[in-house]
């Protein structure tokens, strides 16, 4: 813990990844997100993919896994993610992973990476940045969190209040706790060694209560009610920003909630609003989907 990793802007760490479709069923067993265009090809054939599409938040633990692995290292922990998925990501395709650090906050012991994920063709189909907290400072993580971050400003202008029977305002709610055995899981399926999630000990030296929950399982639980629930099945994701503003353990129970905040019809878009919070309504989560809903199953 006395070691500070050592980082330069311009560092870099490129990983080929390909995911099959048994990484997609296993993951949507995890968060609970069965939304066909990743798990039923006769339904994704019909739809602007084609075929079955990576889940976002599957893609984002693999880049996690690098994080926690790699560059930065061991320890990292993550205070934001801002992600846009502008490609779908098919089943059987090799993609790169690209980390690259773009800034340093060596007062405070952070650093932003660049987060890229290139297709074959050579377009993207993940990009986005994230904020982390280095490891290995030889003191505890900021007990601020997230706070190192601006509030999310949210989307208010909408074109219209009702569009295909949803409604701004309108929102859905699900409680979840992820078991140290859910944990294990997600370890062997994406491959993310951090001890952050694994390690009651190494945690406890950085001032941390227990492991805490992989920042792509807690997005999971927006996956899971954006593609299956609210707005519902055949769902696009395609944007999303988390803050991370508390830690959230495992066994710990949590409420996730998405709710429309504004509509662009002609665009078939919603925003919604995402958080996750404890029972004592402390917010651990925050953030903005943007999601596509032309392809969504009536309800």
């Amino acid at each position: 813990m006395n070691n500070k990793v050592k980082l330069h802007v311009g560092q870099e760490v490129i990983i080929a990844q390909t995911f099959t479709q048994e990484h997609f069923n296993r993951f949507a067993e995890l968060s609970g997100d069965d939304n066909p265009i990743h798990m039923d090809p006769e339904f994704s054939a019909k739809t602007s993919f084609g075929r079955t599409v990576a889940h976002g938040m599957l893609l984002y633990g693999n880049v996690s896994k690098i994080l926690g692995k790699i560059l930065p290292g061991p320890g990292t922990i993550q205070i934001s993610h801002d992600m846009m998925f502008p490609n779908p990501t098919y089943v059987d395709e090799e993609v790169k992973i690209k980390i690259k650090v773009t800034t340093l906050y060596p007062n405070k012991n952070m650093a932003r990476l660049e987060t890229i994920i290139t297709k074959p063709n050579g377009i993207n189909g993940l990009q986005g940045s994230t904020l982390v907290f280095l490891p290995h400072s030889g003191k505890p993580f900021h007990p601020k969190w997230g706070s190192e971050e601006k509030e999310v400003k949210y989307a208010e202008k909408s074109e219209r209040f009702f569009y295909k029977g949803f409604k701004i305002g309108q929102s859905d709610s699900i409680r979840r706790k992820f078991t140290p055995k859910e944990l294990i899981k997600y370890q062997n399926l994406v491959g993310d060694t951090n001890p952050i999630f694994n390690d009651p000990i190494f945690v406890k030296k950085m001032g941390l209560d227990d492991v805490i929950i992989p920042g792509s399982l807690l997005g999971g639980l927006f996956s899971c009610q954006l593609g299956t629930r609210f707005p519902g099945r055949g769902t696009k994701w395609l944007k999303q920003r988390l803050i991370f503003l508390k830690p959230v353990y495992r066994n710990e129970e949590i409420t996730s909630k998405v709710e429309i905040i504004r509509i662009r019809s002609e665009k078939h878009l919603l925003n919604l609003r995402t958080q996750c919070y404890r029972s004592s309504g402390d917010i651990v989560v925050e953030g903005e989907a943007l999601v596509h809903v032309q392809d969504v199953e009536p309800k």
